[in-house]
């Protein structure tokens, strides 16, 4: 099973995971990923730990957006970007006289399906894994259950 997860609105109530560590500097990806995962597995509850091996965490940093720059920049500032994702995915899209994933608050979920399609092949996937923090963490996770 897969949890997936943005950590754009993390900070507001009911979410309630903090950017930032006791001593106030900001998390790394890493570490607010861990955040996320600590959080959802402790409302849980208890009996998580029986299906803990078949559960794999998607936590995108910022956001799902942002594991689409890959796909749209060759510039390596842009494909690592963690904040801002979703304007920079549609600025993107409209220079190369394509739709944009949203317009306001409506998201067009055709458009990311067809955007995110590239990812349905193995290669291109592994060969864009990297390039975005987040992405390589929710990767390497699937890749240590199939390892498991």
């Amino acid at each position: 099973m897969v949890i997936h997860v943005d950590t754009d609105v993390c900070e507001e109530p009911g979410y309630d995971v903090s950017r930032r560590d006791a001593q106030g500097q900001t998390l790394s990806v890493q570490a607010l990923i861990a955040a996320v995962r600590d959080k959802l597995i402790a409302a849980m509850g208890g009996g998580f730990a029986d299906y803990e091996s078949k559960v794999v965490f998607a936590v995108a940093v910022d956001s799902i957006e942002c594991w689409l720059l890959p796909l749209l920049y060759d510039e390596r500032a842009k494909q690592k970007k963690i904040a801002g994702c979703q304007a920079a995915a549609n600025e993107k899209l409209r220079r190369l006289n394509r739709e944009p994933l949203s317009s306001g608050e409506s998201k067009f979920v055709p458009r990311y399906e067809r955007e995110s399609s590239e990812f349905r092949k193995q290669s291109t996937l592994m060969k864009h894994r990297d390039k975005n923090p987040s992405l390589f963490v929710f990767i390497a996770a699937l890749d240590a259950l199939v390892g498991a």
